[in-house]
């Protein structure tokens, strides 16, 4: 870790954050000769104590008393006036933040009337139509009804296109900040649609990242690859599910 640390082109703020002693604080011997302090191990049980091992109770006790707790709490164990004052307070708080309260910046999802989008038929196997060629367009309307909220995103597999969901794309671009090269189609540095990334668990990340704040979204998949994520959706709705029930 030192060696990473030494050699690697980390910011300096970056490498006082990842070598930090509050995580990597531990006894520098043990038992076994291992040493834990600087390694993944401090995080473990520093060092065994027992009836067996009475003299580590001693150097266990330097140990804890080397974080120095006594800085940041009184006798009872309360936090020092000194380090409460130090709390964020209002809406500086986390989950205050009037940038990520979607309690209070929930708007109501524009949408146009679906009617609008059926496929007229006169009898059965009369039309020819794709199903998700359809739903693009009423898409394409729903991301254009909110364009001026910036609360509606479409988050694909890279294959928004190739799943007919073509539409969208004459309303917003697939965001995309990197290099461009020729044959690359509908790309813009800003847009409604994440449709870059080629991985189901990243995009039901962002996602469930943008629901909380107040915005709307589409997770496009197929059955082959939604059950990737499947139990994630199954967790995220549970939650969804309870903050109905909270007072923001």
């Amino acid at each position: 870790m030192r060696h990473i640390l030494q050699t690697s082109c980390l910011s300096p703020l970056r490498r006082w954050l990842a070598s930090s002693l509050g995580n990597y604080a531990g006894e520098s011997s043990r038992p076994t000769q291992v040493v834990s302090e600087g390694t993944f191990l401090s995080h473990q049980a520093p060092i065994p104590v027992d009836a067996k091992l009475p003299d580590h109770v001693k150097r266990f006790e330097s140990g804890m008393k080397s974080f120095q707790t006594e800085e940041l709490f009184d006798i009872e164990g309360k936090r020092k006036p000194e380090v409460a004052a130090l709390a964020a307070k209002g809406a500086r708080r986390m989950g205050a933040n009037p940038h990520a309260n979607g309690g209070d910046l929930l708007r109501d999802l524009r949408k146009p009337n679906f009617r609008d989008h059926a496929v007229k038929s006169a009898s059965p196997g009369a039309v020819e139509a794709e199903d998700t060629q359809v739903l693009g367009a009423f898409l394409r309307e729903v991301t254009r009804a909110n364009m001026d909220q910036c609360n509606f995103r479409i988050f694909g597999r890279d294959e928004t296109l190739s799943d007919t969901f073509g539409d969208v794309f004459e309303a917003t671009n697939p965001r995309w900040n990197a290099v461009e090269i020729e044959g690359d189609e509908c790309l813009g540095p800003s847009g409604r649609a994440v449709d870059w990334q080629l991985s189901e668990r990243q995009r039901q990340g962002w996602l469930e990242s943008d629901l909380p704040t107040g915005r709307h979204g589409l997770f496009n998949s197929y059955e082959a690859f939604i059950r990737i994520v499947s139990s994630l959706f199954s967790q995220l709705a549970k939650w969804l599910k309870v903050t109905l029930e909270l007072p923001w």
